[in-house]
């Protein structure tokens, strides 16, 4: 349902009291009417409803998201990672979201129940570590990845120091809750890593937090379509202006 300004013709008493008589008339400042707004992208489009009704992040059509804040996401839905190899320590409706864009995504879990709903997604290599034991798996990996994403439930600064030499020179690290663990965040700076926060509301929860990208200096983002950024879920479609023309 959609509703329109109005334009009365004069602000008298007696046009009022005409048009509060109307069955299909609503009266709302404008700044209620804007605060509906606002808080119809975030219940629906972004999901945040559906999300918290169901424990599982989701967008508002139904894509598995993060747990993260809103604005990486759609920050990473804009780029392309099709190239990406993904390091993921701890999975969950992230490795969903991250397995449709990523070249490939191992996930290191140390809950495993998890594990089972994670074995079947195609692109995705589980590997079950006990508690505390991620950095020790780690230190054995030779391999390099463009994306690593710390998110598990054990210490988050060792986790840090083991993925510092397998970020390869072009990559980039996601830290969830990084305002919570700002010794990780400072190791992570120290290794010339360049941290990028975003501080939004996140899928089920009523307060607002932080996600950072700690990125390589050589890091260059591509568009994953015809433009970069993409228009924000809720936002308004703009086509090209002439205060975007080149001159």
């Amino acid at each position: 349902m959609f509703y329109l300004k109005a334009a009365l013709p004069d602000s008298s008493s007696q046009t009022l009291a005409q048009a509060r008589k109307q069955l299909n008339a609503l009266e709302l400042t404008q700044a209620d009417a804007f605060m509906a707004c606002v808080t119809k992208v975030l219940r629906e489009d972004l999901g945040f409803r559906v999300s918290a009704e169901t424990d599982l992040p989701q967008l508002g059509n139904g894509e598995p998201i993060p747990m993260w804040s809103y604005g990486i996401i759609e920050y990473l839905m804009g780029i392309d990672l099709t190239g990406f190899d993904c390091l993921e320590l701890g999975g969950g409706q992230s490795t969903l979201f991250l397995a449709k864009r990523c070249n490939s995504v191992t996930v290191l879990e140390n809950n495993r129940e998890w594990m089972v709903n994670l074995e079947a997604i195609p692109g995705v290599s589980t590997h079950f570590t006990p508690q505390g034991g991620i950095p020790q798996t780690m230190a054995s990996m030779t391999r390099r990845f463009h994306f690593i994403s710390i998110d598990p439930g054990e210490n988050r600064y060792a986790c840090a120091m083991a993925a510092i030499p397998l970020l390869s020179d072009d990559g980039f690290i996601v830290l969830d809750n990084s305002e919570w663990y700002a010794n990780t965040a400072a190791l992570l700076r120290s290794a010339d890593l360049i941290q990028l926060d975003f501080h939004d509301f996140r899928a089920g929860h009523h307060y607002r937090t932080t996600t950072s990208l700690f990125i390589k200096p050589s890091f260059r983002p591509k568009p994953l379509g015809a433009t970069m950024p993409l228009t924000p879920i809720g936002g308004r479609v703009v086509g090209l202006n002439d205060w975007d023309l080149p001159t």
